[in-house]
């Protein structure tokens, strides 16, 4: 059997310990495929609704967990491989790796990964993990981190655990950003659910 080399983000990602820019949902990526060579015609899209029907659906036991971080997930179902929002993913995917980044896709339904990590060397773009079954506003949310740390310019992990207020922002712009496709997609009742969400990554960084 082949050994499987880890890349720079799996061996960050391995050993990161959780502060809030994206890193409070799971650590970790053992076990986490690469998007490459995965099909979009052979995903099996889970979950959701008819965004005009804001009753949630009935989930499988191994969605529970993974919808207590991405709520969205329960009204529009997982982004990848879903008609409505493949080609959103995959410019997703395209920009990040375009600019040296990693993406890689956790099929491990026994443990949610939904995390952006920096680089420990400044000016190296970070990464995504994130599940396979991960709604659009889980995507969004991963890649507004992915956007802000850009705009900062890959500052590196050293520079973003001395800078809660660093830390802060980018977790209020990723759940604002949430908030905002709830609003698009007119479910307005998963909002207080996302701000929660916010409002726990606030405690954890800020400490109030």
């Amino acid at each position: 059997m082949a050994v499987h080399k880890q890349t720079p983000s799996e061996a960050l990602f391995g050993n990161l310990i959780s502060f809030g820019i994206g890193f409070g949902i799971g650590r970790g990526i053992s076990g986490a495929g690469q998007l490459a060579g995965r099909n979009a015609d052979n995903v099996n899209v889970r979950g959701g609704n008819n965004a005009s029907n804001t009753n949630p659906p009935t989930r499988n036991a191994d969605d529970v967990f993974h919808s207590k971080h991405d709520p969205v997930f329960e009204y529009l179902g997982q982004a990848l491989g879903n008609p409505r929002f493949d080609a959103e993913v995959r410019n997703i995917i395209k920009h990040i790796k375009s600019v040296g980044g990693e993406v890689n896709i956790n099929y491990d339904r026994a443990r949610t990964r939904m995390a952006y990590g920096p680089r420990a060397t400044p000016g190296e773009p970070g990464g995504l993990v994130i599940d396979d079954i991960a709604s659009i506003s889980a995507w969004r949310h991963e890649y507004d981190h992915f956007l802000y740390d850009q705009e900062q310019g890959f500052p590196g992990m050293r520079y973003l655990f001395e800078n809660e207020d660093i830390r802060w922002e980018a977790e209020r712009r990723a759940y604002q950003r949430e908030i905002d496709t709830a609003i698009e997609f007119g479910i307005p009742a998963v909002i207080p659910r996302l701000a929660a969400l916010r409002q726990e990554a606030r405690i954890s960084i800020l400490g109030d």
